[in-house]
């Protein structure tokens, strides 16, 4: 549970700081393939065969280079640089992974590299940000936090040189805000995860979503899951339970017994962030006897865990520490003069019980996905210059 509260003190934190957005559709995409129309007045209908066309590909392990990111060299690899990574917690593995990936690929391009924390406060967020200035940093990536909710603190980063580069804000980048956002695809979480739950109901059912609406991430996710079941035609999607984040604990288990309870026939449930769902959802599934299916994504390794004992039908993954990778690749395309790669393209992948045991021996050092070993640190270092 104390993993738990450490998000919980996160969202909370952020929730005030958070200039929302009207929520919108994202650039970025998964394709499921094409749809039938039912007629005038009628449902599309999802063509079920594509659909397992795209489940049984991102069942695969990855094993070359995604065609969404970058495939030039950086021209030149400026020396001296400094690079700050604002983490959430040393002890959040999700945000720990990421901002080590950005250690590492620092540490290999030749630049420093220092890792700050904001325990989970708004206001530790904004201190971070002085003291990543204080320290004289050429570029700070982000986790966990919305630019907008920090204005002032980026505006004081740029003013003394410094650049920002954002991860999984789904945010777009400008001047104003971050240069470059690494970007982990929500839609693709949306669609993917809809996907395998329509596939293994084999096209028909009765369908519910968890979502936390304070995030514009959390909002794209919700639209795509959407989306993409309104195209299934044998599909019943239940109206879509909104919960805030901050109070989830306090209100998440009640929501979902309430679903079971009233719906006892219940396919499949998609509840988006693992963290929520492993503690807070999965026992009243439990208690309750549910033979609904249960589907989440990121993917920590007690979700992997229980996706092996069959409490959990299957998680869509995403490599974190590539995402440090990737930020640090951006840093140096802007400080050479180039466009950044701020589109989706680091690999998802879909884990169930068929594939989880082979997932979880390439597990990264705080438990999470490492993307089954491909060398991907190898492919920045080509672009480099040091292979």
């Amino acid at each position: 549970m104390l993993r738990l509260r450490w998000m919980t003190l996160l969202l909370t934190a952020l929730a005030t700081a958070v200039v929302l957005s009207a929520c919108g559709s994202s650039s970025d995409s998964t394709t499921t393939g094409t749809t039938e129309s039912a007629g005038e007045g009628g449902s599309a209908s999802t063509d079920l065969a594509q659909l397992e066309t795209l489940v049984k590909e991102k069942e695969e392990p990855v094993t070359k280079w995604p065609s969404g990111l970058p495939t030039e060299p950086v021209k030149k690899i400026e020396p001296n640089k400094l690079v700050v990574d604002i983490a959430l917690s040393p002890e959040e593995p999700a945000s720990l992974s990421t901002a080590e990936g950005v250690v590492e690929a620092a540490e290999a391009i030749g630049w420093d590299s220092k890792i700050l924390y904001t325990e989970f406060s708004a206001a530790k967020t904004a201190a971070a940000f002085e003291q990543a200035i204080a320290l004289g940093a050429d570029a700070v990536v982000t986790q966990g936090i919305e630019p907008q909710g920090y204005k002032s603190s980026i505006k004081r980063l740029h003013d003394a040189g410094g650049i920002l580069v954002t991860t999984y804000s789904d945010y777009p980048p400008s001047d104003e805000y971050a240069q470059a956002e690494v970007n982990h695809n929500s839609v693709g979480y949306g669609q993917l995860s809809a996907a395998k739950m329509i596939v293994d109901a084999g096209g028909e059912g009765q369908f519910a979503g968890f979502f936390y609406p304070e995030f514009q991430a959390v909002r794209t996710v919700a639209k795509a899951f959407e989306d993409e079941m309104a195209k299934c035609s044998g599909c019943e999607l239940l109206p879509i339970i909104d919960v805030s984040a901050a109070e989830a604990e306090k209100t998440l288990p009640a929501a979902t017994s309430t679903l079971l309870q009233q719906n006892p026939d219940l396919t499949g449930d998609y509840s988006h962030l693992d963290t929520f769902l492993f503690n807070l959802q999965l026992p009243v599934f439990r208690q309750q006897q549910s033979e609904a299916g249960v589907y989440t994504t990121l993917g920590s390794k007690a979700t992997l865990e229980a996706v092996d004992k069959g409490e959990i039908n299957a998680v869509v993954e995403f490599p974190l520490t590539w995402g440090g990778w990737a930020a640090v690749d951006n840093i140096a395309r802007i400080f050479a003069g180039q466009k950044a790669n701020n589109g989706p393209g680091i690999p998802q992948r879909i884990v169930d019980k068929d594939n989880v045991q082979e997932v979880m021996t390439s597990l990264g050092p705080n438990g999470y996905w490492e993307a089954d070993g491909f060398d991907y640190k190898g492919e920045y270092e080509k672009f480099w210059g040091l292979k």
